[in-house]
């Protein structure tokens, strides 16, 4: 009679399967061609022996361990639980796990979380950058395969996926042009990165197509990394600049905003209409339910890690692909026909 304490070999979970060691191997690894049916049959006999495979005995034989590091810049951002969803789908499938790290949107901090990632032997890595410079990454981003995420670098050092923010950015200000506004502001769209330009760009060029004059007092172009900075601001902003529309260019610029309206006593949308830029789950609850332009999180993050286990099985040395994905303006109610304001 066998030892209980013995571990169950390979062999025996492919004499209880009728399948070869092979086959066995294969349904492990999520590799070769193996049919559902067969592939159910080994999975029923590794469950009833119990078996435990050794990861790291074969990351040691095939010098891959299987694991991708994910790298977020803000964990209180929802963008990224919904593209962190769409990277651990993937990854799932094709028989891969992640290992998450956040950066708090700080250099130091990225540094030692893509050190902690090497030492634990990732295969490759998705990141969303705390700063477009990758200098400072310059001693990692060589040595495996990069999927940068949502902002791309300032150098060409990896693949790329993207929200087309000019896009999100034009949609999103055409739309309260449509409905008459014209001191629109646009809040929180800061250079430093790609999404702020952009959205910016887009922002002009709608004004342009209206043949409205840009006024400086109307763009915020500032970095909010806490809603209640972004409120600060928005209390002096509104009372000061006298908009009858915003534009909210980011997740913390949209609560800063709709903070400071409920100081200054306004109604939405009656005394100010109100546009944002990421989609999330309280946006329908919120009264009135708030016009946004949603992100593809979950496909950013699918396709992020499809480009990257493909790199990781295939030609690493093929060109980088850069994608850029489509947002997707959700009108409600929060925006309406301009009257006059109150302010």
């Amino acid at each position: 009679m066998k030892d209980k304490s013995a571990k169950v070999t390979l062999n025996e979970v492919a004499k209880l399967s009728n399948v070869s060691h092979t086959t066995v191997s294969n349904v492990l690894n999520n590799t070769g061609s193996v049919s559902e049916k067969t592939r159910q049959r080994v999975l029923a006999a590794i469950e009833t022996l119990n078996y435990e495979h050794n990861v790291l005995a074969r990351s040691l034989k095939t010098r891959k361990s299987q694991v991708l590091g994910v790298v977020i810049s803000d964990n209180c951002n929802p963008l990224f639980s919904l593209v962190v969803k769409g990277i651990e789908e993937v990854a799932t499938q094709r028989g891969y796990n992640v290992i998450l790290c956040n950066t708090n949107q700080e250099i130091d901090t990225e540094i030692k979380q893509i050190k902690t990632l090497y030492e634990r032997q990732v295969d490759g890595i998705v990141i969303s950058l705390a700063t477009e410079s990758v200098n400072h990454l310059d001693k990692y981003i060589h040595r495996k395969p990069f999927v940068f995420i949502n902002r791309s670098p300032d150098q060409p050092f990896g693949d790329i996926v993207l929200t087309d923010n000019f896009k999100g950015g034009y949609d999103a200000v055409s739309h309260l042009l449509s409905l008459g506004h014209r001191r629109i502001g646009i809040f929180g769209c800061s250079p430093q990165y790609i999404t702020g330009r952009e959205r910016l760009r887009g922002y002009h060029t709608a004004l342009e197509q209206y043949q409205v004059p840009v006024d400086p007092a109307l763009i915020v172009k500032r970095r909010f990394r806490i809603a209640n900075e972004a409120y600060q601001v928005a209390k002096d902003f509104i009372k000061e600049a006298k908009p009858t529309a915003v534009f909210g260019a980011t997740y913390y610029s949209m609560l800063g905003i709709l903070k400071a309206i409920h100081f200054h006593r306004l109604r939405i949308p009656e005394d100010i209409s109100i546009a944002g830029f990421d989609d999330c789950e309280w946006s329908e609850c919120f009264n009135p339910p708030l016009t946004t332009v949603a992100q593809p999180g979950e496909e950013m993050g699918r396709r992020a890690a499809s480009i990257l286990i493909n790199r990781l099985e295939g030609d690493d040395h093929s060109p980088y692909t850069k994608v850029c994905l489509a947002p997707t303006l959700k009108i409600r109610a929060s925006s309406r026909s301009y009257q006059n304001s109150p302010l």
